[in-house]
Formats: structure tokens, C-alpha cells, sequence
């Protein structure tokens, strides 16, 4: 069976051991295949869980040969911390505003408010004759 490989692709485990058919890998070579995809190469988790699907379907369909349970190091999402300015940076943000704009922000940042809620709020002010 021969095996059609993206050209592409930098990382596919037949290339990572050596060009060898994957009905000679064992599962271990598998799990570092995997591994090596989450602390080399810093893939990320839906890369890592696409090429276990495949290396699954392969081992499992094509050459009818299941694999072990694999344990293998995951790869880890990564943590995304909000840039949020400063009270000071804020100020100044909003002092460089005029009119109706700086009344907005001051709301929005008062309050908490989105931008569409701001906008969307009306006055009622009743008027007495």
C-alpha cells in the first residue's frame, strides 16, 4: 500500500520515524509522534486531535491492526489574558472626546454598558406645561 503524504506537511509520523511503513510502528512510537507534535512543535490541541483521529482511522481501517491505549502528552491550550487599560489610560481616552461621544464612553465605562446598549438607551424627560 502506498500512502499519499501532503509534501507540505513538516510533521506526519511517517517522516518523524524515519520513513517507515506505519504497520511496523508501535503504539509507543505513536504516543511520541503525538507528544512531540504538543512540546516541539506547539501545535495546538485541535492539530493534535486531528492527526490522533487520523493516525486512529489509519491504523484501525486501512491496516486492521487497533492501536493500545495511547498516553501521550497533550497538547495545552493557550491562556489569553484580556488587555484591559488602566484607570489613568482610560481617563485620557476619554478626555480627548467632545460632546455626545465623551458622555457615551463616560457611560459606558461608568456603567458597563455595550457600545449597542449605549446607543440604544433614550431620555424621557417629561415635560410639564
Amino acid at each position: 500500500m502506498i500512502m499519499d503524504i501532503p509534501p507540505k506537511l513538516p510533521d506526519n509520523p511517517i517522516r518523524f520515524h524515519g520513513m517507515r511503513h506505519p504497520s511496523t510502528c508501535s503504539t509507543k512510537e505513536v504516543e511520541q509522534f503525538l507528544s512531540h507534535l504538543a512540546v516541539q512543535r506547539n501545535n495546538s490541541v485541535s492539530t493534535q486531535r486531528t492527526a490522533l483521529n487520523a493516525i486512529v482511522f489509519l491504523f484501525r481501517e486501512f491496516l486492521e491492526q487497533p492501536l493500545e491505549e495511547l498516553s501521550f502528552e497533550m497538547a495545552r491550550k493557550p491562556q489569553r489574558l484580556p488587555t484591559v487599560f488602566t484607570h489613568e489610560e482610560t481617563r485620557a481616552v476619554i478626555g480627548h472626546l467632545k460632546g455626545s461621544h465623551q458622555l457615551v464612553a463616560r457611560l459606558m465605562y461608568g456603567s458597563g454598558l455595550r457600545v449597542n446598549e449605549a446607543l440604544r438607551l433614550r431620555v424621557n424627560i417629561p415635560m410639564h406645561s
